[in-house]
């Protein structure tokens, strides 16, 4: 829908959605102030299951960070023999032991450190394939509202940039904030050991840390937030603008729509400067602090020396320098990842937002009771209205006899489409039932229900799939003998001849695309291969002209003459073909 068409019929969806969907649908809408543990627990709870699916991979790269970190701790010490030791002593074969220790300490913690990487990027991409399928898969058990209630521009910067900030988060910050956190165990419990007074005085800087993350915590969480809502507002109006660019074009109005979408791009960037400049100033306080942490036990040591004390010397100075740099680093990255968790919170929650919406409910197993006895179609006092108020169907009654052909008319608005939504279980009765054979169509298992129809509406949905798996949607497992003979069924064949891989080329690729005509015969020649007892059609010509219209018809009716048709139209043409014609 274009930005010059009406948004109503969504506005009207959306206030009809039941209370408990419409309280969900405002959980972005309201961010609540949350603890870093709160951060994580969210985490947790949207990828904890995929997690699990890879805790060998995660263990394995956990041991080789703590075989790492093992190795790093004696480069320090090698620096330490080589100042205490080598170097007074001036003695080269003392100083080329040792520097051959280092040199091979360093070595074995790299060989270590890669073997981590291997392993964790490894999980970290199992973990994400994963949850895409999985949500993937829950988006599509979802109910009509739910995509009535959430935009394609919205579900898709959920789909791709909040699962990219999610995904950054795990493998950049997450991950390497628990290696460091091997890290600095390591190196806090070696330094320690060594010499516990400096290593207690390095520890002051540490409730420092807190103090900032506790300080930034509310600005970091409100302004990452409102630049994820902005985004998707952005993505919003850019999709309407992609999606109407032909009345765009014919209507001439390219500078009305830019100045309709200019103000979401400078919302959007004034939301991500505020964003930017708050995690800035995080990261340069946490910088600060880490400084400290190292300079306060040089300091006092110094100090120690100067006045004569025993039990330091230079090398392990040196050596505690380094080991305190190393430590630093780490623990400036462990508050850096503490910071990402708080940004990552917000496309979390959105994401598990969608995960938490009610799916329909999973059919129960079929048995002989579902096979209806009669493919009878009875609507008795069914009512429906997208508002609470206002009823596009009020008492309404229709019998539809097995194999008849039957249309149904009426003015925009008038309920046409809505009644087709109904029979497919699109929609639900806000009253009355439906019935098919003697009993109600929300009684039978949902897909054994939907096998019985096929439904060719206007804009028929092409995917970016070959030509033979876009008819083969129609059902599973379809030979090609059977898709190539519902394609000449309904007279693509030669069309399909003349591509340039003939069944197997892919749609949209390379310019290739259909015809208004082409693509509601591919879609007959779905409908086909289901075998279907009740065929719907929803204004499936309105796009054609009359000869073409025509012709549709003739072959509809040659097809499918021992099922029932359905067919919505506003045309007194096509109603006249047609045995019955119910005006609404």
């Amino acid at each position: 829908m274009s930005i010059l068409t009406s948004t109503g019929l969504m506005q009207k969806i959306s206030s009809n959605l039941p209370s408990g969907e419409m309280e969900l649908s405002r959980m972005t809408d309201m961010p609540e102030k949350e603890s870093l543990f709160d951060s994580l627990r969210f985490f947790l709870r949207l990828l904890g299951k995929d997690i699990l699916t890879e805790k060998g991979k995660l263990i394995s790269g956990f041991a080789f960070a703590l075989a790492a970190a093992g190795f790093a701790v004696l480069v320090p010490y090698a620096l330490q023999l080589i100042v205490d030791r080598a170097i007074p002593q001036k003695s080269l074969s003392l100083l080329a032991s040792y520097t051959m220790g280092l040199l091979g300490a360093l070595a074995l913690c790299y060989a270590s450190w890669c073997c981590q990487v291997y392993f964790m990027t490894r999980a970290s991409e199992n973990i994400f394939r994963s949850f895409k399928l999985r949500l993937s898969d829950a988006i599509l058990k979802k109910h009509l509202s739910f995509f009535s209630r959430y935009q394609s521009s919205d579900l898709l910067t959920r789909m791709v940039a909040d699962i990219e900030l999610v995904s950054d988060f795990f493998y950049k910050y997450l991950l390497k904030s628990l290696v460091e956190c091997v890290f600095i165990l390591v190196f806090f419990i070696y330094i320690l050991i060594v010499n516990w007074q400096l290593s207690l005085i390095a520890l002051l800087g540490i409730p420092l840390m807190g103090i900032v993350m506790v300080a930034l915590d509310g600005p970091i969480t409100k302004t990452s937030a409102l630049a994820r809502k902005r985004l998707s507002d952005q993505n919003e109006k850019l999709l309407d603008m992609l999606q109407g660019h032909k009345e765009i074009r014919f209507f001439q109005q390219n500078e009305k729509i830019l100045a309709q979408v200019e103000p979401s791009f400078r919302d959007y960037a004034e939301a991500n400067v505020k964003f930017t400049r708050t995690m800035g100033a995080t990261e340069y306080l946490l910088e600060l602090v880490c400084i400290l942490i190292t300079f306060l036990p040089i300091l006092v040591g110094g100090y120690v020396i100067c006045r004569g004390g025993s039990g330091i010397t230079v090398g392990l100075l040196v050596a505690f320098q380094t080991y305190l740099l190393m430590l630093a680093d780490g623990v400036n990255k462990v508050s850096l990842g503490l910071a990402e968790s708080i940004k990552a919170n917000v496309p979390v929650k959105r994401l598990l937002e969608i995960l938490d919406y009610p799916v329909e409910e999973k059919p129960r197993a079929i048995d002989w009771q579902d096979i209806p006895d009669s493919t009878a179609i009875e609507f008795r006092q069914v009512a429906f209205g997208y508002l609470k108020d206002r009823k596009v169907l009020k008492d309404f009654n229709l019998r539809i006899d097995p194999r008849e052909k039957i249309c149904i008319m009426g003015q925009s608005g008038s309920g046409k489409s809505t009644i087709a939504n109904l029979l497919l279980r699109f929609l639900s009765p806000d009253a009355g039932e439906i019935i098919l054979g003697t009993v109600n169509i929300q009684n039978y298992p949902l897909a054994s229900y939907l096998s019985l129809f096929s439904y060719v509406w206007q804009d028929t949905y092409l995917f970016k799939l070959s030509v033979k798996e876009n008819v083969s949607l129609g059902w599973v497992d379809v030979p090609d003998p059977m898709i190539e003979k519902a394609i000449e069924q309904v007279g693509l064949k030669p069309t399909v001849e003349s591509l340039p891989d003939r069944h197997e080329t892919v749609i949209g690729r390379d310019g290739i695309n259909f015809s208004g005509g082409q693509r509601q015969r591919l879609a007959l020649a779905r409908a086909l291969i289901r075998g279907p007892e009740i065929l719907i059609l929803d204004e499936f010509t309105s796009a054609l002209d009359a000869e073409l219209e025509q012709k549709m018809l003739d072959l509809i009716f040659m097809l499918f003459k021992s099922q029932t048709i359905i067919c919505i139209t506003h045309s007194e043409q096509v109603a006249g073909r047609f045995d019955r014609i119910v005006r609404l």
